[in-house]
């Protein structure tokens, strides 16, 4: 009898110790409100709970019992969105690009540079961020292929072995997705996407020159970014169009600059007389049913325009970029942009507007969005600087006609659901990773809210006012020692 009731006890305190470890919060943030980025209203009064680095609950403040041991964040006047993601950034491994996103709220990013010669760096770096050994945000890593008239880093791919082979290493490796450029052999490249839906392996990046739109989008092109193929494969002249810039790639393809220009910047004189908008539609019915998300950088273009006049003075977070970065933005435009004839500027000034013009056409047929800037942590584009052009880019696609809902979608569940991992974060939700951006101002009121940061949890840790600020300071003294 007495080992029973010795045993009896053991369970109690057993079941006891258990039932306080479960219950037990690392953090609480009470009586605030959950913009949760699923689409649903704003919540008012809801207390959120998180432990061990994942949300354990959301429930309404008169609803939720608190450990004595649970730190409390008063949410009180404040609005919890998902830590914000930036879908297309280049050389995330860097610590002042990391501080700087993360200082943002910006607590994940897609690579999209992936150089096999640095993918094993990269994945180290990114571990170094799990282990909390560096401050930075989730990084998600791709290889890069790229045709033989465009090898700017990564795998050239010129045959269709080529392209399989290249697909099996990426299995191999487990990446996170397959990045791909502009010039490919359109067996080539189409051979590479079939091969990477057969193996389960995302594919993100330009829309392949030789492809339609659409046609790549079906083959598995999962995102497109700059919309740079959407006024070709809207031209009632595409295959003319198309003949044209490919025949100028493999004039100019050995200057870097010339190819960017050709290809980002000029385009075809016709491209923008020859666009058919019944086409156009149709086109967009068939990207939104192959469910490609676009990922428009329409910020990086405004830049461009501006970067033509060699103004940087209204550059948000400008006083966090070297120097020699600020001078080597206006070395790289004046190569790159500066017309050559007078009707080259009004060219590029018209696709940059009927860049926005394309956007709002998309989301009224209801192709998703992915919030991109195409920033880096050196000096790769004008008017980019890491995590304050996220918000930046935001504005703009509101501008181009979302509703802030749907650009905080953009980079927040969207972002999450395009590279596969929407079960475990990209939402305020039970059970999805502690990311987290808490604002002083209601987004869903003014977008730009965004940057109204009151305090960001980064993989389940608590940030302040406070200490996002001396992250800012840390930066600063980096760029001026």
């Amino acid at each position: 009898m007495k080992s029973k009731t010795t045993i009896l006890v053991l369970l109690v305190v057993w079941a006891a110790f258990f039932q306080k470890k479960a219950t037990a919060q690392d953090l609480a943030i009470v009586n605030t409100t959950v913009i949760d980025a699923t689409g649903r209203d704003a919540r008012a009064n809801m207390t959120i709970l998180i432990t061990d680095g994942i949300i354990t609950g959301i429930r309404p403040v008169n609803k939720v019992k608190l450990a004595p041991e649970t730190r409390i964040i008063d949410g009180k006047g404040k609005y919890v969105i998902p830590g914000l993601w930036d879908m297309h950034v280049h050389n995330a491994s860097d610590s002042l690009f990391c501080t700087l996103m993360v200082a943002n709220g910006v607590t994940s990013v897609r690579e999209m540079l992936g150089p096999k010669t640095s993918y094993s760096y990269q994945l180290e770096w990114r571990n170094q961020i799990r282990r909390k050994q560096i401050t930075g945000p989730h990084i998600y890593i791709p290889m890069a292929a790229l045709g033989p008239l465009q090898n700017w880093g990564g795998v050239t791919v010129s045959t269709e072995q080529e392209a399989i082979d290249f697909v099996k290493e990426c299995k191999r490796l487990n990446v996170d997705f397959i990045k791909v450029f502009d010039l490919y052999d359109e067996k080539v490249i189409t051979t590479l996407l079939h091969e990477a839906k057969k193996e389960g392996i995302r594919v993100g990046g330009h829309c392949p020159l030789s492809l339609n739109a659409g046609d790549a989008a079906e083959a598995g092109l999962g995102t497109m970014e700059h919309t740079y193929e959407m006024l070709v494969s809207s031209s009632s002249q595409e295959d003319s169009i198309r003949a044209y810039l490919e025949r100028e790639a493999s004039i100019v393809h050995e200057s870097k600059g010339k190819l960017m220009r050709l290809l980002y910047f000029v385009s075809s004189p016709d491209v923008l007389k020859t666009y058919d908008h019944a086409k156009a539609a149709r086109l967009f019915e068939r990207l939104k049913a192959s469910g490609n998300y676009q990922c428009p950088t329409l910020f990086i273009f405004d830049g461009q325009l501006k970067g033509m006049h060699r103004d940087t003075s209204d550059v948000e977070g400008i006083k966090y970029v070297k120097d020699d970065c600020r001078n080597g933005w206006k070395t790289f435009y004046s190569r790159l942009t500066n017309p050559t004839k007078p009707s080259d500027y009004e060219q590029i000034r018209k696709i940059n507007e009927n860049k926005y013009e394309l956007v709002r056409a998309m989301n009224k047929m209801g192709i998703p969005f992915l919030a991109g800037t195409d920033v880096g942590s050196g000096c790769t584009h004008l008017y980019m600087v890491p995590g304050f052009s996220l918000h930046a880019e935001l504005c703009c696609l509101v501008k181009a006609g979302l509703s802030p809902m749907q650009a905080l979608q953009a980079s927040t569940r969207n972002a999450a659901a395009a590279l596969g991992v929407l079960d475990k974060t990209g939402t305020l939700e039970t059970g999805k990773c502690a990311d987290l951006v808490v604002l002083n101002e209601n987004p869903l009121k003014n977008i730009g809210n965004t940057r109204k940061i009151y305090a960001v949890i980064n993989d389940g840790t608590y940030l302040s006012r406070s200490d996002l600020d001396n992250l800012l300071n840390k930066a600063y003294r980096t760029v001026h020692p």
